[in-house]
């Protein structure tokens, strides 16, 4: 763990992170019985008139969830099962378009990187390079850990391009938070209770 950074855990839902000092939950995902996330950045990642908001999220999916669940951030099962067929290098418009530039200028198309590592477990990795609502220099990186009974996004709206300031997220800082995640509660994810909150 970096130095002086902090560490948000869910024993509930099986997982920890770490994140800078000043990231703070911006907002808490609606816990139901079987999902919940949280969205971390700074006041000055989420209030910046000039550009995007910066922002990294956790959301945890129980397998076989079906629909699109509004209490999951960025869930829906058909765009998540479209995601994870696609091979390495292959694209998805989740608007369903043939061409990758037809859905508003190519805002809902994700493309499937090399395979990564969150924490200790593989994750398959995807990236959004022209998010939806996002000024251009925006992209959206999404890394899927099947886990058990879950399926765990990590993602990132982050600064591709361009001078960082103090409190946004950019791909470094979004790799050094994927790098402190730990599973927690066994092997499903399912801890006995247990801590939820920051140290």
């Amino acid at each position: 763990m970096p130095a002086g950074w902090r560490t948000f855990r869910d024993d509930a839902l099986g997982f920890s992170f770490g994140h800078p000092p000043d990231f703070v939950a911006i907002g808490a995902l609606a816990r139901t019985d079987r999902s919940h996330g949280i969205i971390v950045g700074t006041d000055q990642s989420i209030s910046r008139p000039e550009t995007a908001p910066t922002f990294a999220y956790i959301s945890v999916i129980p397998i076989g969830a079906s629909g699109t669940d509004e209490l999951i951030y960025n869930y829906s099962a058909v765009d998540t099962e479209g995601l994870l067929r696609l091979a390495v290098g292959e694209s998805l418009d989740l608007r369903g378009e043939a061409s990758s530039q037809s859905s508003v200028g190519g805002r809902f198309v994700y493309t499937r990187l090399v395979d990564a590592v969150v924490g200790d477990a593989p994750a398959r990795a995807y990236v959004n390079r022209s998010p939806w609502e996002s000024p251009p220099g925006t992209e959206e990186h999404r890394r899927y850990v099947e886990r058990g009974d879950r399926l765990y996004l990590f993602g990132a709206y982050l600064q591709a391009r361009g001078p960082v300031s103090a409190g946004v997220v950019d791909l470094t800082l979004f790799a050094r938070m994927l790098a402190t995640v730990r599973f927690v509660g066994g092997d499903t994810g399912a801890g006995a209770g247990g801590t939820t909150g920051w140290s």
